[in-house]
């Protein structure tokens, strides 16, 4: 039963210029990354904050891409995409705010933007490639990534239903999965 089971099964990605640009889950265990498949169809684009009070809220543009008024200063550009890196066999909700991980993010949707059409059905094969410090407020770094190509979705990588966005929750029956080269997708 599920009252009985511990943690909550909510897994949460962050890239922290203060812990030596490390990728972390759930703010607990730092990962090492070489490639990341992305699920671009759960790509959200919105404002965000976070207050002692209120943990964070977020706010979601109808469109992907198009910007949201920001009510006040604590909003920050945000965005939200379902992941799975290399080593894991969980997906992970990369949702973020921070000014670094927003730009890594807009360069690495900037990559594949223009075929997503195209392979919608498909998730995007990215190279972690390095992080760069950004000189902005108390310190940010941005991850960098380069586009690999797309590919069938992985058995594993299923969307969980907490995430309550019924049309990105990823159906049982996958292709298995294939290893091609080193990449272990």
């Amino acid at each position: 039963m599920e009252i009985f089971e511990t943690g909550n099964g909510k897994r949460f990605l962050s890239h922290k210029a203060k812990e030596e640009h490390k990728w972390w889950i759930n703010n607990e265990d730092n990962i090492d990354v070489k490639y990341m498949l992305f699920d671009i169809s759960t790509i959200k684009t919105g404002i965000g904050k976070w207050s002692k009070d209120g943990g964070y809220e977020w706010k979601w543009a109808d469109i992907v891409g198009s910007k949201l008024l920001k009510p006040d200063e604590d909003w920050k550009n945000a965005f939200s995409v379902w992941a799975i890196s290399d080593g894991e066999d969980e997906p992970m909700l990369w949702r973020r705010s921070s000014f670094g991980e927003y730009q890594g993010f807009l360069d690495m949707f900037r990559q594949c933007y223009k075929d997503m059409a195209d392979n919608k059905d498909k998730v995007a094969l990215f190279e972690y490639v390095k992080s760069v410090d950004l000189d902005v407020g108390y310190g940010s770094s941005k991850p960098v990534f380069l586009f690999k190509e797309w590919r069938e979705r992985p058995a594993k990588f299923v969307i969980p239903a907490w995430d309550n966005n019924d049309a990105t929750v990823a159906p049982v029956e996958r292709e298995e999965e294939k290893k091609i080269d080193e990449i272990p997708f």
